[in-house]
């Protein structure tokens, strides 16, 4: 079965550009020109990646973003246009796996487009994993995870971080390899919000957020999963 695009853009040359490199790539693209006709494909279709320009929703691109992801598991790329307007690091909180702003060229979003399709594919054989950490246990199959026994609620980007380092337990993830696969390649966001994504499981896993023992930090470098 193809892997199955949405580009919810302005009608323009770059939109159409994209949707044929994409056809000639074996990969479908369906195409919406306006947020209404959009969310009913991503209802309909369930597509794996949707590209959505930000441009269309007048209200509030962020909400939009949040609310995209809600009737599917489909990943999102958001655009912005030259203002940069709302900030990139607002759009990834809310949902969106990258984020570009314009001016681009298509080869540039196919490319951004197909890496984040193989980050769905690692991510879902991730998803399959059950790991016990002393009294951490992450059930990846039914995005729960306990600690001694008692739930925990994580933010969709701190589940993600968490199933990032639990996919490899024990081994070295450097900052930028998990900037690049939670937040996309974007330059809006910098180490310091991985540390704050950091920080903040700390404090809901571990039994000393002072004196942090599962997500262990190696300095200048990166954060690695107790083995």
């Amino acid at each position: 079965m193809r892997d199955t695009i949405l580009l919810m853009m302005r009608p323009d040359r770059i939109r159409d550009r994209v949707a044929g490199r994409l056809a000639q790539q074996n990969l479908r693209a369906d195409v919406a020109d306006s947020l209404v006709h959009g969310l009913e494909v991503v209802l309909a279709e369930q597509p794996d990646v949707t590209v959505f320009d930000m441009a269309l929703d007048e209200v509030s691109g962020t909400q939009t973003c949040h609310h995209l992801g809600a009737p599917s598991e489909a990943s999102l790329i958001a655009i912005a246009d030259e203002d940069g307007q709302p900030p990139a690091a607002e759009v990834l909180e809310a949902g969106a796996q990258d984020y570009l702003t314009r001016p681009f060229g298509a080869l540039e979003l196919v490319a951004r487009i197909r890496a984040l399709l193989r980050r769905l594919k690692e991510y879902s054989v991730a998803e399959r994993l059950c790991v016990q950490c002393g009294d951490l246990f992450i059930d990846g199959q039914r995005h729960e995870v306990t600690v001694a026994g008692e739930p925990v609620q994580l933010t969709p980007k701190e589940f993600e971080l968490l199933m990032a380092l639990a996919s490899r337990p024990g081994e070295l993830l450097r900052r930028e390899e998990l900037l690049s696969d939670i937040w996309g390649l974007n330059e809006g966001i910098s180490t310091r919000t991985l540390d704050v994504h950091i920080g903040r499981l700390r404090r809901k896993i571990e039994p000393s957020a002072d004196e942090p023992s599962l997500i262990v930090t190696v300095p200048r470098v990166g954060y690695k999963l107790a083995a």
